[in-house]
This record gives structure tokens, C-alpha cells and sequence, in this order.
């Protein structure tokens, strides 16, 4: 089964090209790739800023923060993590 991102969440990363920005679409062959890869992306994010995800996205979603391109990843970045973890304990659910 191939793992890609529900599009509401917008499935994409912006890649910088010179002077143009590009759409990258991400995908993985299994759920747990795609946890472990914006877990990663989660940490990097957290380490930067001395912050939790879970902080930083309620402090954003109130409008505290601007809309930095870095903000607006990380905030995609949250909703993916928590979409993920939603699915794998609803099949976790289902499996028992």
C-alpha cells in the first residue's frame, strides 16, 4: 500500500529552484516511514525554535506567530504528524 498525505493537508513541499519555487510531492510506501520522516522534520523544527510542535501550532493557529514560510511548514508538518498518529491507533483499534 502506498502511503501519501490527504490532500486537504496539502500534500507538498516547497522546493527552492534558483529564483523559482517548486511543489515536491512526498509520499511513502508505508504509514510508519511517513511517522518516522515528519517526526524528524518535527524534531528539526523544535530544536531551532525551543519550542514543542504542539506549542508552536496552538500559539499559530490563535494567529501569535506570522506566517513564515518555516511556520506554515511546520504547521503542515503538525497536522500530518497528528493525521498519521490518528490512522495508526484507529487500525490499531480495528486490529483488536
Amino acid at each position: 500500500m502506498l502511503w501519501t498525505f490527504l490532500p486537504w493537508f496539502v500534500p507538498f513541499k516547497m522546493v527552492n529552484e534558483g529564483e523559482n519555487m517548486k511543489k515536491q510531492r512526498i509520499e511513502y510506501i508505508s504509514v510508519v516511514d511517513a511517522l518516522v520522516a515528519v517526526t524528524k522534520h518535527l524534531y528539526n523544527y523544535e530544536s531551532q525554535y525551543k519550542i514543542t510542535s504542539e506549542e508552536f501550532y496552538n500559539n499559530f493557529i490563535k494567529g501569535r506567530l506570522e506566517d513564515s514560510e518555516d511556520y506554515i511548514e511546520w504547521a503542515n508538518d503538525y497536522k500530518h504528524y497528528i493525521t498519521i498518529r490518528h490512522d495508526i491507533e484507529e487500525q490499531l483499534r480495528n486490529v483488536a
